[in-house]
């Protein structure tokens, strides 16, 4: 079972729900796509408003106490970053089919490090290590990069996705939110069961 995963390199939920997926996938069976995609840009085309609109502590207090429950570790990101940047360096990346990998170590600079990459500089080391082919790197962020989200985005908004981190599974079901990653847990270990054989007349009429 392959699921797509729509994240935001901006995103410190999708981050929560990236520190999950290992455990997900261990439980389920499932395999992860990881496609880069700004929330900004999914509401501004289905015309709505961020679902949780709530006071900016609040949410910073929520996402501390979800990094506490789920054990791993979190620094809130100051100044002036370049998301949509970053959005386009993982899907560079995803066009080297190595979006998993990019995201992983950008986020650990981010958000458990709180040092995320300002500058095309910092982009490129990161990409080296993670394993990416630098000028290969550079030559898809002023081409494929930009095909490559955008196809992201269209596949996203066509499955529903209103915002990050969305989760869509092979039968077309949608979870949004690093919260409902227990539901989709239920729902991909349902997708991975047999279905059990219905009941033949003859067996039915045996048993009255």
């Amino acid at each position: 079972m392959e699921v797509e995963f729509f994240f935001g390199p901006g995103s410190r939920y999708s981050y929560l729900a990236a520190t999950q997926i290992d455990r997900v996938a261990a439980e389920t069976g499932a395999r992860f796509r990881w496609r880069p995609v700004l929330s900004m840009d999914l509401t501004e085309r289905t015309g709505g408003v961020p679902r949780s609109p709530q006071d900016p502590a609040w949410r910073t207090a929520d996402i501390e106490r979800w990094a506490r429950h789920y054990g791993v570790p979190f620094k809130d990101v100051s100044g002036d970053v370049d998301w949509r940047g970053l959005a386009l360096a993982c899907a560079a990346a995803q066009a080297q089919g190595a979006a998993e990998r990019f995201a992983r170590a950008l986020y650990k600079h981010t958000y458990a490090e709180g040092d995320p990459p300002r500058d095309g500089g910092a982009v490129l080391d990161l990409a080296v290590e993670a394993g990416l082919d630098g000028p290969h790197m550079v030559r898809a962020l002023s081409g494929p990069a930009q095909a490559v989200y955008a196809t992201n985005l269209e596949a996203a908004l066509a499955a529903g996705a209103f915002g990050v981190p969305t989760f869509v599974t092979p039968d077309g079901a949608t979870f949004w939110g690093q919260d409902r990653l227990p539901l989709l847990v239920d729902h991909l270990k349902g997708l991975g069961q047999p279905a059990s054989p219905s009941p033949s007349i003859s067996a039915i009429s045996s048993a009255l």
